[in-house]
């Protein structure tokens, strides 16, 4: 059985997304290679490069895995104080 295939209208391209996230396409086509963000390629079977499309779905997920979370709030830490010593001011 064949995998379904992605309605292209509901895909962008490296450039779009690099659009989107103002940066290079080379950058999403890096993301792509090193296998963090899914994308299929649209190439005929003999190309020698690949034209690839990144479904929306695919996206969202990656956007939800690289969200930066805020920081904790950190509590103060008091020194302890030794006994033996007196404050004078």
């Amino acid at each position: 059985m064949t995998p379904p295939v992605p309605d292209l209208s509901s895909t962008v391209s490296p450039p779009q997304l690099a659009r989107r996230y103002r940066c290079k396409p080379e950058k999403i086509i890096g993301l792509i290679r090193a296998g963090k963000l899914a994308a299929f390629s649209i190439a005929s079977e003999g190309a020698k490069r690949p034209r690839y499309r990144i479904d929306l779905r695919e996206v969202e997920a990656f956007e939800l895995r690289r969200s930066v979370l805020p920081a904790p709030k950190s509590t103060r830490r008091r020194k302890r104080r030794d006994p033996d010593v007196i404050d004078f001011f």
